[in-house]
């Protein structure tokens, strides 16, 4: 068939589409969406080789399949064959198929798996597309072009991105490049990143501070490796996501981590700022643990910070946090949270007597209870400072009170 026969039979293929009226219509509807046809999209459906569009068909029937859902992980396994053997020209053939703006589980999980393959080989082309607006919203997959172009050349990569300079090209390869520095050689990594790639020095630290944060050797390795040799607002970036990552392994260790710090030489301010941002993730993981930390003579935490520690678990797990408190002998903590929590109640409107089940009123009962029977001469000089109400309804029969 010559290629002035095809030509005509795709016109006539198309006005038999439009003479019909709801086709293409009907196809971007059902099940994961069709492109709208139009001449040249029929043209190219006729004119490409029959091996892609054999491969074309087999992903579109799989696509259709899963419709508006992302694939089942044996239509993903499938897809991935196919899509594993196509070449630059049937990845693009393939994402001009796809509905524009799609946003259907099966097709935004093709189109992934597509760049992917477009970042194996030609990523350079790959990230250019994925920066244009059709894909630009989606930055998983700059990422994605970036993973896949890294695994098979890091250098190409970095240069790419050092070159780029955006600040979609610096986040894309920020992480990848960093995870990979750090793999390759973790006492070279931030040196290279530097001189090669600066983006991806946010991401060798990250990386580093994964690796290294598991014992008082590697900590101070860290530190030796980091401080002062790359910008400053960076190594504190870093020396947070390190504080981070130390309170999550061990949420009680938290005070000793920062004893480590200070006896390493780092300035005032950054020991202060892992302290910070250590003490709160550890509140966050495990308050128990936290607070117990924070106790102890030789963490230097100020009393203020205790009781806020303290306010903010209270407000979570009231239970939990009085009965840390009557074991620990803190009537203060008790008393103080029971001032605050009843400023927070009125202020909200609350009306003694009603939802006395809620958790945050039930928890605010249960402090003053206790508060009462621990401190009851600065509780009843506190009530007297309340309103009627707030007096009649605190002066009933005692909440039950964790022992």
């Amino acid at each position: 068939m010559t290629r002035k026969t095809k030509l005509a039979i795709a016109a006539a293929t198309l006005g038999l589409s439009s003479w019909l009226g709801y086709s293409s219509e009907r196809h971007v509807t059902e099940a994961a969406g069709s492109a709208p046809r139009t001449l040249r999209s029929v043209v190219r459906k006729m004119l490409e080789p029959e091996s892609r569009s054999a491969a074309i068909e087999r992903l579109n029937r799989l696509r259709h399949a899963a419709g508006r859902a992302a694939p089942t992980p044996r239509e993903a396994a499938e897809s991935w064959e196919i899509i594993r053997g196509f070449t630059v020209e049937d990845i693009q053939a393939y994402l001009a198929e796809l509905p524009p703006n799609s946003e259907r589980g099966a097709n935004l999980a093709l189109i992934n798996m597509l760049f992917h393959r477009w970042g194996q080989l030609d990523p350079a082309a790959a990230a250019k597309e994925a920066m244009q607006p059709a894909y630009k919203e989606n930055r998983n997959l700059l990422h994605t072009v970036m993973v896949a172009w890294a695994d098979r050349d890091l250098d190409g990569a970095m240069r790419w991105a050092a070159a780029d300079n955006s600040d979609e090209a610096k986040r894309a390869v920020s992480n990848v490049a960093g995870r990979l520095l750090v793999i390759q050689d973790p006492k070279t990594a931030l040196a290279r990143a530097a001189a090669e790639c600066p983006a991806a020095v946010r991401g060798v630290l990250s990386a580093l501070a994964r690796e290294m944060s598991g014992t008082a050797e590697s900590r101070r390795e860290f530190v030796e490796l980091a401080a002062g040799k790359v910008d400053p607002q960076e190594w504190l970036r870093g020396l947070r996501q390190f504080a981070s990552i130390c309170s999550e392994r061990d949420p009680g260790g938290a005070i000793g981590v920062v004893a480590e710090l200070e006896g390493m030489g780092l300035p005032a301010d950054q020991v202060a700022a892992f302290r910070d941002d250590a003490l709160h993730n550890s509140r966050l993981r495990s308050p128990e643990a936290a607070l117990d930390q924070m106790l102890l003579p030789e963490s230097n935490i100020p009393p203020d910070k205790q009781l806020s520690a303290y306010r903010n678990w209270a407000a979570s797990e009231p239970d939990a946090a009085l009965s840390w408190a009557q074991r620990n002998g803190k009537p203060d903590f008790v008393g103080e949270t029971v001032k605050q929590r009843a400023l927070d109640l009125l202020h909200t409107g609350w009306q003694p007597g009603i939802n006395d089940e809620m958790p945050w009123i039930a928890g605010f009962l249960k402090h003053f209870d206790s508060w009462k029977q621990q401190q009851p001469d600065a509780a009843a000089a506190w009530l007297q400072t309340m309103p009627s109400d707030v007096r009649g309804r605190l002066n009933t029969t005692p909440t039950d009170v964790p022992r």
